[in-house]
């Protein structure tokens, strides 16, 4: 009996992030680390390969996965060994949430897809991100967060 959570499926993407990191990032981390900064051109490749948008809907340009594809990803990504890159990369996992969940149509549908392109960074939801949403949410929003 195996007690491997990974399908052929989750092995598949995890091949797509191995060549990802082997091609995009290890032959520049040691360069970007030193710098201080990824290239924004990074993000657009991620979001090009798909690794930005997995587990988000695919009407805004996302992947269905589980988590388990997430994990994948994640461990691929850190053969740089830059926690930093991995948590820049995936950074709009924060920033993209609230959004996704309470965010309007309209504002699914102007932010979302950017986001997962690569071609707009996430932000951290902030209390100016959480007025922004009061003012076009599309279902109640919870205790908490008014």
């Amino acid at each position: 009996m195996s007690l491997s959570y990974f399908s052929e499926e989750h092995q598949a993407v995890r091949e797509t992030a191995r060549k990802f990191t082997e091609k995009e990032i290890l032959p520049y981390i040691d360069e970007w680390e030193e710098s201080g900064g990824i290239p924004r051109e990074l993000f657009l490749k991620a979001g090009r390969t798909g690794l930005l948008g997995m587990g988000y809907d695919e009407q805004y340009g996302g992947t269905p996965g589980d988590i388990f594809h997430a994990i994948a990803i994640n461990e691929e990504l850190m053969r740089a060994g830059s926690g930093g890159l991995v948590a820049g990369l995936q950074s709009l996992n924060i920033g993209l949430p609230p959004v996704h969940r309470w965010g309007s149509d309209a504002l699914k549908q102007r932010v979302i897809p950017d986001v997962l392109a690569g071609k707009k960074l996430p932000v951290w939801p902030s209390q100016n991100l959480l007025q922004v949403l009061m003012l076009q949410v599309s279902e109640p929003v919870p205790n908490g967060l008014t």
